[in-house]
């Protein structure tokens, strides 16, 4: 299979014919026209315009290169030819040409790279291929000149080779030059630059004045200089012109100084001049073209260096180390207009500045040795962030790096980035996470690192901290009477008073809520104390943040370190003796003892072991029936709570609820009472129908402070359960309802649309008078068991009895009496007109099955059991 042979597109072969022919007509011309350029009497032509054609067009057309030779060699041969020669001479001629051609611009094009006019060390390569063509152009033709027409190959070549060279010289620069950018546009330096080229030609070659025949190289150095390669490749071709054409006239030093020799000599001399013009001036105007490219590099560089320095948005600085008397100092060179913004400084007024007199002593110093091991090697970079201290101190992260040019000593250059605005917010961040929002007092995370800290310097010296819980007694009223914002104010003036009531090295903390701890972190049981009373009688005194005087009182627990105390138990240790503070009537301070620790050891032990059988299933419910003084008919039925202990039996709630309470179990657990006694009030329903008794189920005081949503949480376990709303009681404490009074009246008010009933439980143990009954929004009150007890021998207690039974009685009340022992009792109050009525007369509480079986007994059904 064979390889088809690539066919030139029809455009590529046109233009290549009329290269050929335009060219050839160009060189045909410009042989006949060197006759001219020959000097008066000589044969001889100074240069030979034509090759110097041909170079030209061969570097103007490098990718035509065939086209221009076979130009070059028909135009030359035509051009002999019509000269006079013979034909076979002047096709050696044209080989000669052809060749010379051919060999310059191979050279020109040596490796793959054209010589040009930008760098001083392409002339050596353009004077070498100018020779070397020249030179082959030259022993060609006296090749054919001895072979075809006897003639001297030697002299031939001598008389070519120069006369070619020049040729050449003047015609390269002309089209290297066009590949070059354009000369700068100076119109009237450019036409006073022409005009004294054209005097200095003029004189030397029209006058005559002989020891100036080189003066216009001086109009071309000018050029040269200032007006570019083109302009002077362009100047040396028209001076060229004009001294040859002159000289061929009989004119100038060049005529006169030949004609005293011989003829030939006026060729040669301005062969000379053309060669030596074209060697001076060239050079010139390249190395003038190299350096100006090489400044502009520099410029560039500069401009971007300058507009990466003064418009950074980093400030930025260039210091010179030195050494001054008052020791190593950093002199400010240069400073952007950011540096100067970032260090409060007008223009120009850093430099000469010692640049870290600005910065505080510990960093300034930090700095110059930073400075110091990057100067001596030891580091290649740094990086840290300093401050300008002072009253409002700005913040700087800075990096440093050594800057060494050549033998000149080392700058030091800096980048500085303004890190106030972080390091502000980080601060806020930081007092966030440590102090309390409201009060500006450290938080709990604080306050447990200084007790910590406390404890350790202690242990080193045999000082002990003490440590104050605080908590402000019934501090939700102040909440659900006056509001939220209200209580904020009460704590914030509380945490005024607390901060003034102990020593600077003291620390006040807010744990939350209404709790706040006081540590002193070094002080004795006497000191504590004193300081326990300053803040029960400064918090006891009247506030006014709501337009009216409000009271508050404070409990506080005092616990003081010992040998093995750790933060944790340090805490839990001041808030037991501040629950003893409370429960001793609260307003006052205990200090934590044996008795508490104790205390506080069983109540962590039953808190597990009541988390654990509430998972476990060892907490049943009991029912005390409600029952009709009159007829002793069942009416209703009280769950109470009971704990099967696997180890120790029955638990009665006297032995573990008060723990249930401390430890927050309260909420649970009345969740799981009420949800289970629905549960089994519906049973009864199931069973007995509409004579089914009601359910009373207990609401704790700490269940009411933790439950939001009591009227949710009810309605919820009723229709999850099927039990109607007017088939539950909810008994709540007197002094636990008046507590949340405020917050429950929407909440009870929602559960009485539904149908629940609402009883107050052990009426006359809280602080309100009976008056109150009419405000309370109830159905039902239950006379607390003390009154009932003692009202057969004494006679307040009866009236207390009789009062209630009456009021119940004139307002609708429901009344029930708790704790009916003896038939005398139950026979003084059905004498008073109270209806109903639970105790042990009747019956103590019992499992609910047995309670349903002896509702069963009593309505003539079957028992569960059979």
């Amino acid at each position: 299979m064979t390889r088809s042979t690539p066919r030139r597109h029809p455009t590529g072969l046109l233009a290549d014919a009329l290269t050929v022919v335009g060219l050839g007509v160009v060189v045909l011309a410009l042989s006949q026209w060197a006759v001219v350029l020959a000097p008066a009497g000589s044969s001889v032509a100074a240069w030979w315009p034509a090759v110097g054609a041909g170079v030209a067009a061969a570097v103007l057309l490098p990718r035509r290169l065939p086209a221009v030779l076979l130009a070059v060699g028909l135009g030359i041969l035509a051009g002999n030819w019509t000269g006079g020669r013979p034909v076979d001479l002047s096709a050696g001629y044209a080989v000669a040409n052809t060749a010379e051609v051919a060999v310059t611009a191979a050279l020109l094009r040596f490796r793959g790279r054209t010589v040009g006019l930008s760098r001083l060390a392409d002339l050596p390569r353009l004077a070498a291929a100018v020779a070397a063509g020249a030179v082959v152009g030259g022993v060609l033709a006296g090749a054919a000149v001895a072979v075809l027409d006897g003639g001297d190959l030697l002299r031939t070549a001598l008389v070519v080779v120069p006369s070619h060279a020049a040729a050449q010289t003047l015609a390269l620069p002309i089209a290297l030059a066009a590949r070059e950018p354009r000369s700068p546009r100076r119109p009237l330096e450019r036409a006073l630059q022409v005009t004294v080229l054209a005097l200095t030609v003029l004189v030397v070659f029209v006058v005559g004045i002989g020891p100036l025949p080189f003066l216009p190289l001086v109009a071309m150095v000018w050029a040269a200089v200032r007006l570019g390669v083109r302009t002077v490749a362009l100047e040396l071709l028209v001076a060229a012109v004009a001294a040859s054409l002159l000289t061929a006239a009989g004119m100038g030093a060049f005529a006169r100084a030949g004609a005293e020799v011989w003829p030939a000599s006026q060729a040669q001399l301005l062969q000379v001049y053309v060669i030596a013009a074209a060697m001076t001036v060239l050079p010139v105007a390249v190395s003038v073209r190299q350096r100006d490219r090489v400044l502009a590099t520099v410029r560039r560089s500069e401009q971007l260096f300058r507009g990466g320095f003064t418009d950074a948005l980093l400030g930025m600085l260039l210091l010179r180390p030195e050494l001054g008397a008052d020791g190593s100092r950093l002199v400010v060179l240069e400073a952007n207009r950011e540096a100067e913004a970032m260090l409060a400084a007008g223009a120009g007024s850093l430099r000469g500045s010692q640049w870290c007199a600005r910065f505080t002593p510990p960093d300034r110093d930090l700095l110059l040795a930073a400075v110091d091991d990057l100067l001596a090697g030891r580091a290649e970079g740094w990086r840290h962030e300093v401050s300008t201290g002072g009253g409002s101190p700005r913040w700087f992260e800075v990096a440093l790096a050594v800057v060494r040019l050549g033998h000149d000593e080392p700058v030091v250059a800096v980048q500085m980035l303004d890190v106030s605005a972080r390091r502000e917010a980080e601060m806020q961040l930081a007092h966030m996470a440590l102090f309390d929002e409201l009060t500006g007092l450290p938080n709990r995370v604080l306050l447990r690192d200084r007790l910590e800290q406390s404890l350790v310097r202690g242990r080193r010296s045999g000082q002990h901290p003490a440590l104050l819980f605080c908590d402000l007694d019934d501090f939700k009223q102040i909440n659900d009477t006056d509001g939220h914002a209200a209580g904020d104010a009460v704590l914030a003036a509380v945490a005024d008073r607390l901060r003034a009531c102990v020593r600077a090295e003291d620390t006040v903390a807010r744990l939350g809520g209404d709790e706040f701890v006081v540590l002193c972190p070094d002080t004795d049981e006497a000191g504590v104390r004193r300081v326990a009373e300053r803040i029960v009688s400064a918090v006891t005194e009247p506030l006014d943040v709501t337009g009216r005087p409000a009271r508050v009182r404070v409990s506080v627990g005092i616990v003081l370190a010992g040998a093995d105390s750790t933060a944790d138990t340090m805490m839990r240790d001041a808030d037991t003796a501040m629950y003893a503070a409370k429960s001793a009537g609260k307003g006052r301070f205990v200090v934590f003892d044996d008795e508490h620790r104790t205390r506080a050891v069983r109540l962590v032990r039953v808190a597990d072991d009541l988390r654990r059988a509430l998972r476990a299933g060892e907490l049943t419910l009991h029912v005390q029936p409600v029952v009709d003084i009159a007829d002793g008919r069942v009416v209703a039925g009280e769950t109470l709570l009971r704990w099967h202990h696997p180890d120790d039996g029955l638990r009665l709630p006297g032995d573990w609820l008060d723990v249930a309470e401390g430890a927050g179990l309260m909420p649970e657990l009345g969740r799981w009472v009420l949800e289970r006694s629905c549960r089994t009030a519906r049973s009864w329903l199931d069973a007995l129908g509409p004579d089914a008794p009601k359910v009373h189920v207990n609401v704790s005081a700490r269940q009411l402070d933790r439950d939001e949503d009591l009227a949710d949480t009810v309605l919820g376990v009723l229709a999850r359960t099927g039990l109607p709303g007017d088939r539950l009681v909810l008994e709540l404490t007197e002094t636990g309802f008046e507590a949340g009074r405020g917050r429950l009246a929407a909440q009870l008010d929602r559960l009485r649309v539904a149908g629940v009933a609402v009883a107050v439980d052990d009426l006359g143990t809280g602080y309100s008078s009976l008056a109150r009954l009419v405000d309370l929004p109830v159905d039902m009150v239950k006379i607390d068991r003390a009154f009932v007890d003692a009202m057969t021998r004494d006679p307040r207690s009866l009236a207390v009895v009789r009062s209630v039974v009456a009021l119940g009685s004139a307002i609708g009340t429901e009344v029930v009496a708790e704790g009916v022992e003896t038939a005398e009792q139950a026979d003084l109050l059905r004498r008073l007109g109270c209806p109903t009525g639970q105790g042990w007369l009747w019956s103590p509480a019992q499992e609910a099955d047995a309670f349903l079986d002896g509702l069963r007994q009593r309505a003539g059904l079957a028992t569960s059991s059979g």
